[in-house]
C-alpha cells in the first residue's frame, strides 16, 4: 500500500503554475491569537492547492504512538539515521524519519497539552504544533493536498486547511490563524542518543503495516537521492536562485517577516546575527547534535552581540559566556522556533524573506 501510495505522487501529473505571493502587507492585523485579517494574502495560497495523490489520511497520521527505550531504538535505528527531537514539558522524545516518512504527523497529548509532531519528505521540513486553537482542542490529519511541494494538514475539529511552512490557516473557520509552533531538532541517531541517553523513541508499532525499513523518497545519506538533487516534484508559486533547490536553511518566521540562514554558514561561523522588521535576533550553532538554535539579542533591555570562544557564546557588551541552549550565569535568552527546511520550498512560501549564506549564486 505504501508502495502504491509513493508511485501516485511521482507520477502525479503537474498543474500550471500561478503566480506566487506577496509578503504579508504592512496594514495586516493580528489578535491574541496570532491571526491576520489579510484574506487576499491568504487565500492565493489555497488558489495554488493541489492533490499529492492520496487522499485525506490516506497518509495516515500515527495516533497512539507507542515508544521504545534507547536500548531498544537501537536494534532498529543506525547511527547515521535521522531523527526528530523534541524536548518538551520534561519529555524527551526523538521520531525516527524512517517512520515519519510514511505518516508526515504523530498526535500526542502530553501533560494536558496536545501537540503534533510533523515532517514533509518532500520540503525536508520539521516542526511540531500544539493543537489548543480558539473553542477546540484539535488533531491535524493529512488533507492529500499539497502547496509549494509541501503537507498541507487539516484540522479535526474545523477542517481548515494548515500548509505546515506556512503554518497559518488558509480557509473557513479558522482563516489567518497562526499555530504554536514547538522546535524540533533535526539531527542523527547517533548524536541524539549521546545527548540525550534516556530519551524515549517512536517505535514501529504504529498500527499500520509499513516496510519502515525503507525511505520512497531514498535515503538522507545517498548524495543521489531526491533529499539531495534539484528535482521538485510539484509547481512552486516562486522560484529563487541565490540557493540550490535542496539547499538546506534554517527557516525563522514571525509577525514581521522572514529570515533563512544556510545550515553550512552557521556550521563555518558558529554564530549569526540578524533581524525580521524592529526585532533583532541571534542563531548559535550547537556541533553536538549538528542543529541550530534561535534567540532574541535583547537582554535584560541591552542588545548583544556575540562571538563563538572555546565553546561559548560570548557577548561582547558584558563578557557573559552563554551556552548554546541560550542560559548563562545572568539568565536565559528567549528561544524562538525554527526550522530545517529546504530552500525551494522556503523561497516559495516567503519570497521576499532575508537571507544569509556563504555562496549565494
Amino acid at each position: 500500500m505504501g508502495l502504491g501510495i509513493s508511485i501516485v505522487i511521482l507520477n502525479q501529473a503537474p498543474e500550471p503554475p500561478i503566480d506566487g505571493p506577496q509578503d504579508v502587507p504592512d496594514d495586516a492585523q493580528y489578535d491574541g491569537y496570532g491571526y491576520t485579517t489579510n484574506e487576499t494574502y491568504l487565500k492565493e495560497f489555497e488558489r495554488n492547492l493541489r492533490s499529492g495523490g492520496p487522499p485525506p489520511d490516506g497518509i495516515p497520521p500515527i495516533e497512539n504512538p507507542v515508544y521504545w527505550t534507547a536500548e531498544e531504538a537501537d536494534d532498529y535505528l543506525n547511527d547515521v539515521d535521522i531523527v526528530f527531537g523534541l524536548v518538551f514539558n520534561g519529555l524527551v522524545i526523538a521520531y525516527p524519519q524512517r517512520i515519519l516518512v510514511w505518516h508526515e504527523i504523530v498526535n500526542e497529548y502530553f501533560n494536558g497539552t496536545q501537540i503534533s509532531i510533523t515532517y514533509c519528505p518532500l520540503t525536508g521540513s520539521s516542526v511540531g504544533f500544539r493543537g489548543q486553537l480558539p473553542g477546540n482542542d484539535t488533531t491535524f490529519g493529512t488533507s492529500g493536498r499539497l502547496i509549494n511541494s509541501n503537507l498541507v494538514m487539516y484540522d479535526r475539529a474545523t477542517n481548515s486547511y494548515f500548509p505546515q511552512i506556512l503554518s497559518q490557516a488558509i480557509n473557513k473557520n479558522y482563516l489567518g490563524l497562526r499555530l504554536d509552533r514547538i522546535h524540533l531538532i533535526f539531527t542523527n541517531w547517533a548524536r541524539w542518543k549521546a545527548t540525550f541517553p534516556d530519551t524515549l523513541v517512536l517505535s514501529t508499532n504504529t498500527g499500520f503495516v509499513r516496510d519502515y525499513t525503507w525511505d520512497p523518497y531514498g535515503s538522507y545519506t545517498d548524495t543521489n537521492s531526491y533529499y539531495h538533487n534539484n528535482n521538485v516534484l510539484f509547481p512552486v508559486m516562486n522560484e529563487d536562485d541565490r540557493l540550490f533547490e535542496k539547499d538546506v536553511v534554517i527557516g525563522i518566521d514571525n509577525y514581521e517577516g522572514q529570515y533563512a540562514i544556510q545550515k553550512q554558514v552557521l556550521k563555518t561561523n558558529k554564530v549569526v546575527h540578524f533581524d525580521i522588521g524592529n526585532k533583532s535576533y541571534v542563531a548559535f550553532y550547537d556541533s553536538g547534535l549538528d542543529t541550530v538554535r534561535t534567540f532574541e539579542r535583547e537582554f535584560e533591555g541591552e542588545l548583544l552581540n556575540f562571538t563563538y570562544q572555546d565553546g561559548y557564546f560570548v557577548d561582547q557588551q558584558n563578557g557573559t559566556e552563554w551556552f548554546v541552549d541560550g542560559t548563562s550565569d545572568s539568565g536565559s535568552l528567549i528561544e524562538i522556533a525554527n526550522m530545517d527546511v529546504m530552500w525551494f520550498a522556503w523561497a516559495a512560501y516567503f519570497p521576499n524573506t532575508g537571507l544569509t549564506c556563504l555562496n549565494c549564486q
